[in-house]
């Protein structure tokens, strides 16, 4: 009992220990959305059925975000091997940016939508909420592109 005891001691402090150094996507663009994502739900609380539904559309938006997160890590590895052939490289670093664009674009969406509803005295549609769908089609496009290898 007491080695069980033990060993799972010492599997949780290398768990720690991973956690803590693993490299990971930015620390500060996952934050940056888990907060945007937040502020969305205390909204979606607060109008309840009002804007039931672009509450949660903004938010589907904003947990499909975070799947790009992997992707420009994955790309950022990719591009820290040596040996790779500049034209590969360029393909790799475009890649890249064009998620990260994409990215940076809907989490910034989310933030002035959130802010917008502050604003919202009903019974109009809140400002910005018809670029959602242009956002979410981009997205797909870029979840559903190959990764250039």
């Amino acid at each position: 009992m007491i080695a069980l005891l033990e060993v799972l001691i010492l599997i949780a402090i290398v768990a720690a220990v991973l956690y803590f150094l693993w490299p990971g996507a930015s620390s500060t663009e996952a934050e940056r959305l888990h907060r945007v994502l937040s502020e969305l739900r205390r909204q979606r609380r607060v109008f309840k059925a009002a804007l039931a539904k672009p509450l949660e559309e903004a938010i589907a938006y904003g947990l499909e975000l975070r799947k790009l997160l992997p992707r420009i890590a994955e790309l950022e590895r990719l591009l820290g091997r040596e040996g790779l052939e500049p034209a590969t490289i360029r393909r790799l670093e475009a890649h890249r940016e064009a998620l990260r664009h994409t990215y940076e674009e809907g989490v910034g969406f989310l933030e002035n939508f959130s802010a917008e509803l502050v604003l919202w005295q009903g019974p109009q549609t809140p400002e910005g909420l018809s670029h959602l769908q242009d956002l979410r089609a981009a997205l797909r496009e870029a979840l559903n592109q190959d990764s250039p290898q």
